[in-house]
């Protein structure tokens, strides 16, 4: 089984101003069963007048969450203790168009 993601975050330009963006992520099985590919999509909620002229520069999860195709998977549904989850978030230098640097 698969989940959908789904979610909103806001976004900052050096200047601190803001502007708020929703999300939603979808597995693909492109070969076999497993799932080796998602399709994503971002969009502005209520966008800016200045968007696009100032780069965001910092990002802020609001809310995420995953919706389920049959509702909630039985590995879910079974409850169980709480466990304290540490989420790490790790920055992978690239991609920034800079050539060399």
């Amino acid at each position: 089984d698969a989940a959908v993601g789904y979610g909103r975050f806001n976004a900052y330009t050096r200047a601190d101003r803001q502007a708020s963006f929703e999300f939603v992520l979808l597995p693909l099985i492109h070969t076999g069963e497993a799932i080796n590919r998602i399709l994503g999509a971002i969009t502005a909620i209520d966008p800016p007048f200045w968007l696009g002229a100032e780069p965001l520069l910092r990002q802020e999860i609001v809310e995420l969450g995953l919706h389920w195709p049959d509702g909630v998977p039985a590995f879910m549904a079974q409850g169980g203790e709480a466990v304290r989850l540490r989420r790490r978030f790790r920055v992978v230098p690239g991609g920034l168009g800079r050539g060399g640097e």
